[in-house]
């Protein structure tokens, strides 16, 4: 027991100090801090710039920052510094953090790829805010930048063709880069050549000449390519053999149509319609005096229609008329304008009109008492005819009747008969001899008001009744609520105390008070009715006076 002890305690002491000594380096490990300068470039061509970045960073606040960037001052120019000769020194004490990136070019001078060191040391990065260990980072790790120079850009020489090929005829021989000369056969039909083109590296442009307006034989046709540098050019020719050209047929000769007289000018009917026909017409081709014209008739089989060489169509009358065609529509019905029938007189109370609304050979006449309403001579889609009035204003149809516009006839004054002369009428003996009677001073008030005025005063009239009416009735309610007194006529009393006995003495002031209300009431009662009645009376009065003067 003893010696196991003891060998325990002989391993004990090997073991703390190897514990001692791993938590020693451990924490050493842990302590130490790196900070870095790295930088990066990029690349241009000859005579270009190229940038360097150069970023320093470090694990705590920087305080000063100096690192030299060092290069082939023969290679590589420093822009902002032509005097910099290969090397440049960066010192810097306002870092304010814990890392900042730099921007440096360079001039590339000629090709090739070049570095760009940095030289640095554990004093180019310096601590802010020194610790027991110093201003400086434990260590400082650096990476250069690595620059390409590209030679300068050389443009493409290349003016092969990669593509030819034509759209009327065959190539021969089939198309070769190498190849310039072609040949093409075509017919006499063809008067130009379709040709696609494509340099070969895509950077050439590529110009045609020679291949429109071919003549009969050979024609030469050239395809010239020009290389990106603008300078070197290719041309492919193609020699074009057209056939001879097809001898046109000759065009037939118009055959002139029927000519017409229409007014004052000379018309040509047409053999065939050109545009849409009116709604309700069918065309067809008719002989006339030798020609062929073409006609549309109406649903009513009576209206024909023909086209002249204006264009405009015309209605065919009888005896080779002709007159301008013109619709006149309504909501429910369709007229044709047409020539007054020769036999056919113009109603009373229009002229003849001859601004020409609707065209050359359409007659018109205007109302004398309305220059607006015209009259027109139509017929509807039925093929009926007859006279129609027109106002320009609504743009609408109307029958016409033969009293529409006729002037009324002055009417003849008729005599004003002498009076018949009658008895005078005596008059009572108690009657004033100055008054008139009630009669006749209403006969006379009446006759001298006019229309406008009687009404007034019989409104005004009415309007009092209806105030009259409104008080009888609100007084008519009030009596209503009045409480009847409790009248004593039975006692049981003696009869004879009965017949002398007044209830009214049992009555208190208040009830006397309401009693003589109740009576007051009554009375009013009364008097409202009777002047209800006699405004009924009058108002019977003067609706007989109203029935005989207005």
């Amino acid at each position: 027991m003893k010696t196991g002890r003891r060998i325990l305690a002989a391993l004990m002491v090997p073991m703390l100090l190897l514990v001692t000594v791993v938590m020693s380096m451990t924490q050493s490990t842990l302590a130490a801090e790196t900070a870095s300068i790295s930088a990066s470039g990029g690349s241009c061509t000859v005579g270009g710039k190229v940038t360097v970045k150069v970023t320093v960073s470090a694990p705590a606040d920087i305080g000063v920052v100096d690192f030299t960037l060092t290069y082939d001052a023969s290679a590589l120019t420093f822009a902002a510094d032509s005097s910099v000769n290969g090397s440049y020194q960066e010192v810097d004490f306002d870092i304010k953090g814990k890392s900042k990136t730099y921007t440096y070019e360079f001039i590339g001078n000629k090709a090739g790829t070049y570095t760009v060191t940095v030289k640095a040391s554990k004093q180019s990065v310096l601590r802010l805010y020194p610790t027991d260990g110093g201003d400086t980072f434990d260590s400082v790790t650096v990476k250069n930048a690595t620059v390409t120079v590209n030679p300068p850009y050389s443009a493409s020489t290349n003016a092969n063709l990669g593509k030819l090929s034509v759209g009327e005829g065959t190539l021969s021989p089939a198309f070769s880069k190498n190849t310039t000369s072609y040949t093409v056969n075509v017919d006499g039909a063809v008067t130009s050549l379709t040709i696609s083109a494509k340099s070969e590296d895509g950077k050439g442009k590529v110009s045609v000449s020679g291949n429109k307006d071919l003549k009969e034989g050979a024609n030469t046709v050239t395809v010239t390519c020009t290389a990106e540098d603008g300078k070197t050019k290719k041309t492919y020719t193609i020699t074009v053999n057209r056939g001879p050209a097809p001898t046109p047929t000759p065009s037939p000769t118009p055959t002139p149509g029927l000519s017409v007289r229409v007014g004052d000018a000379n018309r040509t009917l047409r053999d065939e319609f050109e545009g849409d026909l009116p709604e309700g017409f069918t065309a067809e081709t008719v002989e006339m005096n030798g020609y062929t014209v073409a006609v549309a008739t109406g649903e009513d089989g009576t209206t024909k229609l023909v086209q002249m060489d204006d264009g405009r169509l015309y209605v065919m009358a009888a005896a080779d008329q002709y007159y301008l065609y013109q619709m006149v529509e309504s909501p429910a019905r369709r007229f044709s304008v047409i020539p007054k029938p020769e036999d056919t007189a113009v109603p009373k109370g229009f002229v003849e009109d001859t601004d020409q609304l609707f065209g050359p050979n359409v007659t018109v006449w205007k109302a004398e008492t309305d220059p607006a309403i015209v009259l027109l001579y139509l017929r509807d889609s039925n093929g009926e005819a007859g006279w129609f009035l027109y106002d320009m204003n609504t743009k609408s149809v109307m029958n016409y009747h033969d009293t529409m516009f006729v002037p009324s006839p002055t009417p003849i004054p008729t005599p004003t008969p002498e009076p018949t002369p009658t008895e005078p009428v005596r008059s009572k003996p108690d009657t004033n001899p100055n008054q008139p009677s009630d009669t006749g001073a209403k006969d006379s008030f009446v006759a001298g008001l006019s229309t406008r005025e009687f009404i007034g005063a019989v409104t005004i009239f009415g309007l009092l009744v209806l105030v009259i009416i409104f008080l009888i009735l609100f007084l008519k309610e009030r009596g209503n609520h009045v409480e009847e007194p409790m009248i004593i006529d039975d006692f049981d009393e003696d009869e004879e105390m009965n017949k002398t006995f007044d209830p009214r003495l049992l009555l208190t002031e208040e009830e006397e008070e309401e009693i003589e209300k109740m009576n007051q009431a009554r009375a009013n009662r009364e008097k409202a009715k009777n002047t209800l009645k006699e405004a009924e009376d009058i108002l019977a009065e003067l609706a007989d006076y109203e029935s005989d003067d207005i």
